[in-house]
């Protein structure tokens, strides 16, 4: 998935015309149709662009770190109970039961609205959208672990195209 440690940068990543991100956002979507490829997905390239779509969505709901900051902003202690009450829009009973937080009376949100924003999503944005975003999650949270063509792709977009990194590590060292 695209960074997600600063708002600023998923905003300029997700919305920016800068001709930097918009090739970022090429090879990204280009990866994930690789990905999504090598997995037999049936529309592939189609997936790869909804997933984009999704996840530019998301990021409009996100703080900016200066946000994220404010600690009295950011401590909002609520019961679990509340969150289909203050948060339409999704099955937070089934997350909280599907994640063990069900015997946790209470938890701190720290961005409510993003909350209430993925709420909304859940009802605005496609079912196929959020299948193809999961798919995306799991297949490039395990990339690095499958076969040569996943570690490539891999490699390709989230070091070589984020950070700049050259070469990848010979396999036994990544494998150590």
């Amino acid at each position: 998935m695209l960074p997600t440690s600063s708002r600023d940068y998923l905003s300029a990543a997700s919305f920016s015309n800068d001709a930097k991100y918009v090739d970022l956002r090429a090879k990204y979507v280009e990866t994930l149709t690789k990905f999504f490829t090598l997995v037999e997905r049936k529309n592939a390239a189609a997936d790869a662009k909804a997933v984009l779509a999704l996840e530019t969505e998301m990021a409009k709901v996100r703080w900016t770190p200066e946000q994220s900051r404010d600690a009295i902003k950011t401590y909002n202690k609520m019961t679990l109970a509340s969150f289909p009450k203050e948060f339409p829009g999704f099955d937070w009973a089934a997350w909280i039961k599907a994640q063990k937080y069900d015997a946790r009376p209470d938890v701190i949100v720290s961005q409510p609205s993003y909350y209430k924003g993925i709420g909304a999503l859940a009802t605005k944005m496609p079912l196929d959208s959020w299948k193809a975003w999961l798919s995306a999650k799991v297949i490039t949270g395990n990339a690095r672990f499958l076969s040569k063509a996943f570690v490539d792709a891999n490699f390709e977009f989230f070091a070589k195209a984020l950070t700049g990194q050259q070469a990848q590590r010979p396999r036994w060292k990544r494998g150590v």
